[in-house]
């Protein structure tokens, strides 16, 4: 049920782990630039874990961010992530959207969209307001 709680999400993690920089970050941001198209899950995922690390960066980590992660934003805690924060609305928005295979998948769970579709918007709240 948690963002970092999938293989997609584990998979995306361990190379940000490995990675130096934010080029991790700013790659999943990236991805599926349009509007127009249909939105793979694993993208989504991608975009769903930045977001979180970009909000652990700005000092609002997520209660279940991992231990390994925490570190790794310990360590990454200069990156200047503050000109993502656009970037981060629209994309929050897009994983959101009717053209996101997230949240069909999601969508699919009855019982547990309306709580996965709450959290996505907290994330959002906590990065996109002014």
């Amino acid at each position: 049920m948690g963002t970092f709680e999938n293989d997609d999400a584990a998979d995306w993690l361990d190379e940000l782990q490995s990675s130096g920089d934010g080029a991790v970050l700013q790659a999943a941001l990236e991805t599926h630039t349009t509007t127009e198209g249909y939105l793979e899950a694993p993208e989504g995922v991608h975009i769903i874990c930045a977001c979180e690390i970009i909000a652990a960066l700005l000092g609002q980590p997520a209660p279940d961010l991992p231990a390994g992660v925490e570190d790794w934003v310990q360590e990454h805690e200069s990156l200047d992530v503050s000109s993502l924060i656009p970037i981060v609305c629209k994309k929050i928005d897009r994983v959101l959207d009717d053209g996101s295979e997230l949240r069909d998948l999601w969508q699919e769970n009855e019982a547990d969209f309306s709580i996965w579709r709450d959290s996505v918007l907290a994330l959002k709240a906590k990065l996109c307001t002014t």
